[in-house]
């Protein structure tokens, strides 16, 4: 869960952020796997926020990753008034969590 300081919340998870990420031909057939090593969610600043959502696309036709680092996320986004997606300065490696041990996924 994630919050503004004015207690405005949304619940904050990765597969949301892949769910509702931006619709333009670089995110489109990208996997989750990708997307979570190199974007990563970033917190608009207040002038962003102020913005109506029609003046501030932030690169939302652009996808090319070399000229611009920062998208919206889709309208349905619980966050996207206070989020925006942005390329990571350095890939991660995505972790994955599981209880007790891995699966077998040979069945």
């Amino acid at each position: 869960f994630r919050q503004t300081a004015d207690k405005i919340g949304w619940l904050d998870s990765t597969l949301w952020n892949y769910r509702f990420r931006p619709m333009i031909a670089l995110f489109q057939d990208m996997c989750l796997w990708e997307f979570t090593a190199y974007y990563e969610p970033k917190s608009k600043t207040t002038a962003e926020k102020k913005k109506q959502t029609n003046e501030i696309r932030i690169d939302e036709e652009d996808d090319n990753p070399d000229k611009c680092n920062q998208w919206e996320f889709s309208p349905n986004h619980p966050g996207r008034d206070f989020i925006c997606i942005k390329k990571r300065k350095i890939a991660s490696v995505p972790m994955l969590y599981y209880k007790d041990e891995l699966p077998d996924m040979s069945e």
